[in-house]
């Protein structure tokens, strides 16, 4: 059952075409957050209390990120992917996407023609089946059962099973880092 911060993508009636399109998703930051920002916020009175005048400003600082923690999100679409940051906020359109990557413990990156990473916030791997039914099949969902006729049958051996998706220019691939990419991560 998805929280009350991200909504699922319903089908919506189109008014022009008649067709069924799904309802944008928009994934966030659950509002559990406040409860830290508002231990923080009794953690800091005590010292902005004792010396109003050297301390005052840390009470500031679970304001600001109650305003990060209520701001950031990600909206995806079948126009495309709005980013919202604590500063600013950024429309991706599906032709302006290369890719998401998945890394790990963090944010989820998408990837655009360009080059240019752009993170996702609030996005995680565990999100690419709402990712997926937002967008309107732009993104594949690897979690979705393949019913073709051909899900049985074994991948060429000289096409690799993700190649097939990278091939679509409709489809951005999808990938998470796997256990080799990291041996040489400097966090672990």
């Amino acid at each position: 059952m998805p929280s009350p911060q991200q909504s699922t993508p319903d089908d919506t009636p189109d008014a022009q075409s008649g067709v069924r399109s799904p309802a944008p998703a928009v994934i966030r930051i659950p509002a559990t957050a406040h409860l830290a920002e508002v231990v923080l916020l009794l953690l800091l009175t005590l010292p902005a209390f004792t010396w109003p005048a050297a301390s005052a400003w840390l009470l500031a600082i679970p304001v600001l990120l109650a305003v990060w923690t209520e701001r950031v999100r990600t909206e995806v679409s079948t126009s495309g992917l709005r980013v919202r940051t604590f500063t600013g906020s950024r429309q991706i359109g599906w032709d302006q996407l290369k890719g998401l990557h998945f890394p790990r413990n963090r944010w989820a990156r998408a990837e655009l023609t360009d080059g240019t990473p752009v993170s996702l916030p609030a996005v995680h791997f565990r999100q690419v089946s709402i990712l997926a039914a937002a967008s309107g099949g732009r993104i594949p969902d690897p979690y979705a059962a393949d019913t073709s006729p051909t899900a049985d049958a074994a991948p060429a051996d000289d096409v690799a099973a993700g190649d097939a998706v990278a091939d679509n220019p409709q489809t951005p691939p999808v990938e998470r880092d796997r256990p080799q990419d990291r041996a040489d991560d400097p966090r672990e």
